[in-house]
Formats: structure tokens, sequence, C-alpha cells
């Protein structure tokens, strides 16, 4: 998705892994704290609870038994959550930030999808200058039969 700022490392890591919601998942459950892995993750652990037991295995395999400090990601959530049509206000309420953090976040894919109504506006306005002209070269022609 264009628009998005990257990740850091770790974040990116875990991203790739688990995919998006998965990781969305995660680090809204585990954000911002230590985490350790087991090879075979009791049903009640907090990761499993987040994003299953397939998942809480592929992070084991990719980052052995210590996961370190998940990362939070509130602004790349923000910005994924953005890009998938939520709105602003939801986005915050749901990441317990302000509005005004969260336009930060999006501020580029706005500019961005304003930028590309403005160029979709303009071709539409070529397209019918276009027509205009064909309709004309219509009337001209049958006036002339």
């Amino acid at each position: 998705m264009t628009g998005i700022l990257p990740l850091t490392r770790a974040a990116s890591r875990i991203v790739t892994v688990l995919g998006e919601d998965r990781a969305i998942a995660l680090f809204l459950a585990v954000g911002g704290t230590h985490r350790n892995l087991a090879p075979r993750p009791s049903p009640d652990n907090m990761i499993v609870a987040a994003i299953g037991e397939e998942g809480a295995l592929a992070l084991w395999e990719e980052f052995g038994p210590n996961l370190g400090r998940v990362p939070v990601a509130k602004d790349w959530i923000g910005q994924v959550w953005y890009a998938r049509g939520r709105n602003i206000s939801e986005i915050a309420r749901l990441l317990h930030v302000t509005d005004k953090t969260v336009r930060g976040w999006t501020k580029a894919r706005r500019t961005e999808a304003r930028a590309a109504a403005a160029e979709r506006a303009e071709r539409r306005a070529e397209a019918a200058a276009r027509q205009l002209d064909l309709v004309d070269w219509f009337e001209g022609k049958s006036a002339g039969r």
C-alpha cells in the first residue's frame, strides 16, 4: 500500500511471518511488552489467544524462544486501517489516540487521494470536451444531409 510509513525491522519481521491482520492483532494484544515464546504454547497463552496456535508457532520458528519487546506500531496500524476504509474517528477510538494524531498519520495518504481525485476529474473534463466535439460533429454531419 502506498502512503504507509515503513515499519521497524522487528515489526516488519512479525508482519512478514504473520501477515497484516494477525500482526495487528498481536500488536494490539501484547504490544509494548516483552514476550517469550514456547515450542508448545498452552491455549491460555496471551499470544495464542491473540493470533492462534499456528501464529504462535510461526513466531517460534522465526524468532526462537525470545520474541523480545513486541512493537506497539499504532501509527502503522492506523495507516493500514485508513487505507482499508476505516474512518479517522473510529481508528482514534480503537487505538486510544486523538483524531488529530490519526490525521497526522494518514496525511500523506489523504494528500495522495486528493491528487488522484483531481487527476480523475481533469481526465473526465477532457473526455467531456472531446465528447462535445463528437456531438457537434454528428450534428454538423446530419445537417449537411
